[in-house]
């Protein structure tokens, strides 16, 4: 049973990371595209498990918040 568990887990650790090499090829593609040239885009992936970070793109630049926090704002000073 033991065994099983840690090929289980062998298995899920070898296909994870080769999911973040192809999901940072896939995210150069998106953005490399005409349609972010005129727009401030940033991401940041943070694994909190594993201490890391999975994919980086203008994370040191600070951007204005979304409107979700704005409504938030303002449900707080009301």
């Amino acid at each position: 049973m033991l065994k099983r568990v840690l090929v289980v887990l062998f298995v899920t650790v070898y296909f994870t990371s080769c999911k973040t090499v192809k999901l940072s090829r896939n995210i150069d593609q998106k953005l490399a595209t005409s349609f972010f040239d005129n727009h401030f885009t940033g991401i940041y992936i943070y694994d909190v498990a594993a201490d890391k970070v999975l994919y980086n793109y203008n994370a040191d630049k600070y951007f204005t918040p979304a409107s979700n926090t704005k409504i938030f704002t303002l449900f707080t000073g009301l």
